[in-house]
């Protein structure tokens, strides 16, 4: 995490959620879904994302929650 503070949820029903702040590390699996949840807002939140494979990139789908 770069900037802010973000919950991610995983599991086929979000069941597990895990908190991270600046200068937190999170590890996800592959095909595990998972949906961040910005815990900083007004202020926006930053983080680097890295994928093992450059493909996976065209099959991330953004999930935005309903307001």
């Amino acid at each position: 995490m770069l900037k802010g503070k973000v919950a991610t949820r995983s599991g086929e029903a979000s069941e597990k959620s895990v908190v991270n702040e600046v200068g937190g590390f999170l590890f996800v699996p592959p095909n595990l879904p998972q949906q961040a949840v910005n815990l900083s807002q007004p202020e926006t939140a930053g983080a680097i994302a890295a994928h093992n494979d450059f493909s996976e990139s065209e099959t991330v789908v953004r999930q935005v929650p309903e307001a």
